[in-house]
């Protein structure tokens, strides 16, 4: 069968959802002693089924739904060799080494499973090749969807956002934060191809334009298509930092803010 949809905007960022998940059970990994899951009686090895009476089949759904509780007590279900469970607990709010932002919290880590495989060095060096072709397509088909108004402008992330991204990928591993490095090379290398003045591919196309018309373009001229590129990206600039601040805000104060 074949259908069509269209994503729906959801979040802070405003990224499109679809509104399905995979089947990812709610597996813990860890309990972390002396707080609310551990007091419940969860341990290791338990796999949550429900949250107040909401099914889980996709393990990041239990975090939204802690959220969206904001404290109150929460009745879990929970599968121990095959037999299921119940129990009560009030989450914590606080921070955690994982997650610096306050946030409310039970104290489990869930089991995720990582596919990895290992390449020779030409093929390794092929696949490269290939993501990082792949990638930069994206980035072209992320700016034109922005321009069409088929994707949101807070899907964009500043120096702000870039830090948080960079602590959550350096805490959950190596590989994590240097695969984040180079997707942000990648972007400012393509980005900074883009024919805007004052950019290298601003200067590319001027330079392009006068050898097409085989004589230099006005110094007035020139100077008048720099300001207005560098004003674009002040704008820019001042556009993605005004992201960050609110996607660093609690969400009780996004209601108040366009």
């Amino acid at each position: 069968m074949t259908n069509t949809l269209t994503p729906r905007p959801q979040g802070r960022a405003r990224l499109g959802s679809a509104g399905w998940f995979p089947i990812m059970p709610a597996k813990l990994q860890a309990v972390e002693a002396d707080l609310p899951a551990a007091d419940a009686g969860l341990r290791p090895g338990d796999t949550i089924v429900s949250i107040n009476g909401n099914p889980i089949r996709f393990w990041p759904k239990v975090s939204e739904l802690i959220q969206a509780n904001e404290g109150a007590v929460l009745e879990v279900a929970y599968l121990r060799d095959s037999q299921e469970l119940t129990t009560r607990l009030t989450p914590l709010h606080g921070t955690a080494e994982s997650d610096p932002g306050a946030r409310w919290r039970i104290g489990v880590a869930f089991q995720t499973e990582v596919i990895t495989r290992e390449l020779s060095l030409p093929a390794a060096f092929s696949e490269s090749l290939s993501t990082n072709w792949r990638f930069a397509g994206l980035i072209f088909e992320f700016v034109g969807k922005i321009f069409r108004s088929e994707l949101s402008v807070r899907t964009l992330e500043g120096p702000i956002g870039i830090a948080r991204l960079s602590g959550q990928a350096a805490r959950q591993s190596w590989g994590d934060l240097m695969s984040l490095m180079a997707a942000i090379s990648l972007n400012l290398g393509i980005f900074n191809l883009f024919p805007i003045p004052v950019l290298d591919g601003g200067v590319i196309l001027l330079l392009l334009i006068e050898g097409a018309i085989r004589r230099d373009l006005s110094r007035q001229f020139k100077e008048r298509v720099t300001q207005v590129g560098f004003a674009a990206l002040m704008l820019l600039a001042v556009l993605v930092i005004y992201n960050d601040i609110i996607k660093s805000l609690p969400e009780r104060f996004e209601r108040f803010l366009p």
